[in-house]
């Protein structure tokens, strides 16, 4: 009986604690106490065409499928041009038919740089690989050796993936970041402040050569 009284002594304790640890959230994260409001700045909309799928089989991670990339075109406010007919994704399907992307891509922007692209996302396919998956969600990385875009390895950002046809697929990628109100004066850490800086810097070169 004295174990249980501690016990109950103990959970009282911990759960009076709850109200004083939930006050703290707002003063660490804003006025959301779920965590700071987020805001998403088109990076780009890609059209890939991708190839026939390669089976690879069965191994010990699950029945991994390859589905080549043969090209296509990306656009989006700083940053344009075509990706290379390299790469691809290379799908992974566990027993419970879900997949995991894992999408390697090569973009050659308008003026020469090359970007490399990383994918990955989660998604329940059709009826077999590559069957009738329309819709799946992405994570995204970047890495560029480029000055111009060095900005774009900082980015943290997200895409929504649509089959749009047998022989076709567009993602639209944002990127994702705390709001400006919420950045401490000065500081350069976050990729939205980059990007927004760019998109400045662009859109006023672009400005002065039209003379406007």
């Amino acid at each position: 009986m004295v174990g249980f009284i501690n016990i109950m002594t103990t959970v009282v304790s911990f759960v009076s604690l709850i109200p004083i640890t939930l006050a703290a959230v707002p003063r660490i994260y804003g006025t959301d106490a779920f965590g700071p409001d987020l805001q998403l700045a088109h990076l780009y909309t890609v059209r890939i065409k991708p190839g026939p799928p390669i089976e690879v089989g069965a191994g010990p991670r699950g029945n991994r499928v390859v589905y080549p990339n043969r090209g296509g075109e990306f656009e989006g406010p700083l940053i344009k041009g075509k990706v290379l007919p390299i790469g691809g994704d290379y799908a992974l399907f566990d027993s419970n038919r879900f997949m995991t992307l894992d999408v390697r891509q090569t973009f050659q922007t308008d003026d020469g740089a090359l970007i490399q692209v990383f994918e990955t996302g989660r998604t329940q396919p059709g009826a077999g690989p590559g069957g009738n998956i329309t819709t799946a969600y992405v994570q995204l990385a970047f890495e560029t050796g480029a000055d111009a875009y060095a900005w774009i390895n900082q980015a943290v950002a997200v895409g929504v993936l649509h089959r749009l046809d047998p022989g076709s697929i567009s993602i639209d990628v944002w990127v994702l970041a705390p709001l400006r109100s919420q950045v401490p004066d000065g500081s350069d850490m976050l990729p939205i402040r980059a990007y927004k800086r760019a998109v400045a810097e662009s859109r006023s070169s672009n400005g002065a050569g039209s003379g406007a």
